[in-house]
């Protein structure tokens, strides 16, 4: 029986995969579909120790190209080569450039255009999508094209000299590309859009209206909420006319269709696979047939089809993960868009649009000049973000939104009146960031990779090496300012080493100082503040008195560090003196506590205060210890700076109160 036959209980049977324990890394691999996707997981395969074969095949004629990068090569800023992936270091891989006809799963075989047959043991659809073109009556006529291969681009490369005016239709990230393209060779660019708004899925009305002013200012008419009818030819054959709905009639020579993208599932269904909108697939990436996996934008996870490079980017990572034996699986992408069009930077994720929520979302927005951001809450939690203009935190307001993370009244507050959640002094470089940060979008690299990358550099690195072995800023660029900070860093400046090695020194210090209550005797003397205070307390009691303020006042003026991270009339001075100040003082309030307590914890309220004073200092000891290491590249304490910082937090907030409760205990009793 052919796949072809497969009954109906074969179709929706989802056999498991194999433990990451029991696949054989050896075995062979067949990836049919040779676009970034398909490469990407060639790859990730080699890089995470995948020995078998390999055979990648693919219906286009050369070499795998990088199809992302179709509107840089339009725009004239790469030659035709640079499009070209390089494969050459992958090892124990053949490249085939024919058209797969059918798949034979029950025996684990395919056939291509002439007939052959190939052999594997896991196979993997990346065969992507096609242009979607619209019913238009004169879409197939001479003078209209698209932008979807290589071929596409060289034809509107040939035709951009000779276009005077041209119609794009389609206002979605590809159409705007190709309209920017053709407006920097002269070209009269009119974009008709069907929605109310460009970039209808990465922007809400507003961030919309702002870029639709920028695109203005080149000279480029954008006509939205219409569609057109029909392209009329002249006598030539030739485009000449496009006519819109709305009926205005443009008179153009070039016509390019940019209107979304249709999956290619074909092969899939022919062959009796689960089929959608997409191939149907499970967190495993598989199939409905075991040993059969799908990624990129043929691929429908849990009913969604992303339609973007970066999560089929993601999928190929963890399939590849898996198929060389490691635990991974795949719960879906958070759409994050980050680019540039037209030189000009745009950055969109989450949730922005009413409609695609689940609950009520408010907004608040920032706006200087072009320069536009806005949030979307539920809650104190971030759903979506939009930023129009340079902003090099997008990345850090992304992994936010990922991690569900929250946001406080005074990040809000810093938000409405300079657009960030943090001060300058808590933009961290890429180098500090979690490991799983995204740094480019276009290529789905986080930091730990780039970090993993320039650790093994003997020798500074520079922008084009982390380009050439990563692949990150290869794309829109937009990130290529984040990446220019690891020339910087590298190495470490030896007055920022030194201040590091201060941090963590200073930390060791206090937690030995805080080990002399477990380890000395309490001094003879009365029972502390606990005993009933004589008549004459104020001079009998004076050394209490004095140690208790000054304990007191210290601990505050060491607490005024929360507020220079957090308000910004305290940002003077370097951050890391504010941090070892603040170790200076706690260490300095534990001494005279000493003095104050006698070395005895207490009874009832006292001794929860006690207790609560040296459980905070020795979290703060340790927070120091752990941002000291992390702040010098240890990715473990980098990892973890957070959680030590939030616990050091929540510790302290029992203090106030129980101080409060000590202090009107000695004097009313």
């Amino acid at each position: 029986m052919t796949a072809q036959e497969l009954s109906p209980e074969q179709e929706s049977s989802h056999e498991p995969l194999p433990s990451p324990s029991t696949l054989v890394t050896n075995a062979s691999i067949v990836v049919i579909g040779n676009g970034p996707v398909g490469v990407h997981l060639v790859k990730e395969l080699r890089r995470q120790g995948f020995t078998g074969s390999i055979r990648l095949f693919g219906d286009e004629k050369g070499t795998p190209y990088d199809r992302v990068l179709l509107s840089s090569y339009l725009f004239g800023n790469m030659a035709p080569e640079q499009l070209d992936n390089d494969l050459s270091n992958l090892h124990i891989f053949e490249h085939v450039n024919t058209r797969i006809s059918f798949l034979d799963l029950l025996n684990k075989q395919i056939q291509d255009q002439y007939g052959h047959w190939h052999r594997y043991d896991h196979l993997i659809l990346a065969t992507g999508s096609r242009p979607h073109i619209p019913e238009i009556p004169g879409v197939d006529q001479t003078g209209v094209y698209q932008l979807r291969s290589r071929e596409d681009a060289e034809h509107l490369l040939a035709r951009k000299v000779r276009s005077q005016s041209t119609v794009v239709i389609g206002a979605g990230l590809l159409g705007l590309e190709a309209a920017s393209a053709m407006n920097r060779y002269g070209t009269k660019v009119t974009v008709v859009q069907h929605a109310h708004h460009i970039l209808n899925h990465q922007l809400d009305a507003a961030g919309a209206s702002i870029l639709a002013d920028h695109y203005a200012s080149k000279g480029i008419d954008i006509y939205c909420a219409t569609r057109c009818t029909k392209i009329l030819s002249g006598q030539d054959g030739r485009v000449c006319q496009a006519v819109l709905a709305n009926g205005e009639v443009i008179n153009c020579d070039t016509v390019i269709v940019a209107t979304g993208i249709r999956p290619n599932t074909e092969l899939a269904l022919l062959s009796g696979l689960s089929v959608g909108h997409g191939i149907r697939i499970d967190d495993t990436l598989q199939t409905s047939f075991r040993d059969v996996y799908a990624i990129g934008e043929c691929a429908q996870h849990q009913d969604k089809i992303y339609g973007l490079v970066g999560p089929g980017l993601e999928q190929a990572s963890v399939l590849a993960a898996r198929l060389s034996g490691k635990e991974a699986q795949y719960s879906g992408s958070q759409l994050a868009s980050r680019l540039k069009v037209s030189h000009f930077p745009v950055f969109s994720a989450g949730e922005i649009h009413e409609e695609e929520s689940r609950e009520t979302l408010r907004t608040i927005e920032f706006r200087q000049g072009q320069q536009f951001r806005k949030l979307f809450l539920s809650g104190s939690k971030i759903k979506g973000f939009i930023a129009l203009g340079e902003y090099p935190n997008s990345a850090q307001v992304q992994e936010l939104l990922d991690r569900q993370g929250r946001i406080y009244p005074w990040q809000i507050a810093r938000f409405k009146s300079k657009g960030d959640l943090w001060p300058e002094q808590q933009q961290q470089l890429p180098s500090q960031w979690p490991e799983n940060r995204v740094v480019c979008n276009c290529r789905n690299v986080p930091a730990g990779r780039i970090n993993e990358f320039v650790a093994q550099c003997a020798n500074p690195v520079t922008v084009a090496d982390i380009q050439a072995n990563t692949s990150a800023g290869t794309v829109c660029g937009t990130c290529v300012p984040l990446l220019q900070s690891y020339e910087k860093e590298a190495p470490l400046p030896q007055g920022q080493k030194s201040a590091y090695d201060l941090l963590i020194a200073c930390s060791i210090l206090v937690a030995l100082v805080w080990s002399v209550f477990l380890l000395i005797p309490p001094l003879p003397g009365s029972e502390s503040v606990q005993s009933p205070l004589p008549s004459d307390w104020w001079t009998q009691s004076v050394t209490r008195q004095w140690t208790g303020f000054t304990v007191l006042g210290l601990s505050t003026l060491a607490m005024l560090v929360a507020l220079r991270k957090r308000w910004q009339k305290f940002n003077f001075l370097s951050f890391d003196l504010w941090r070892l100040t603040h170790i200076g003082l706690f260490t300095l309030a534990l001494i005279i506590l000493f003095a104050h307590t006698g070395l005895t914890i207490g009874h009832g309220v006292n001794r929860w205060l006690l207790l609560n004073t040296l459980v905070l200092i020795i979290s703060g000891a340790l927070l120091g210890l752990v941002s000291g290491l992390g702040l010098k590249g240890n990715p473990w304490f980098q990892k973890h700076r957070r959680n030590w910082n939030l616990a050091h937090i929540f510790l302290g907030w029992p203090l106030p109160v129980l101080l409060i409760f000590h202090i009107l205990s000695v004097y009313y009793f």
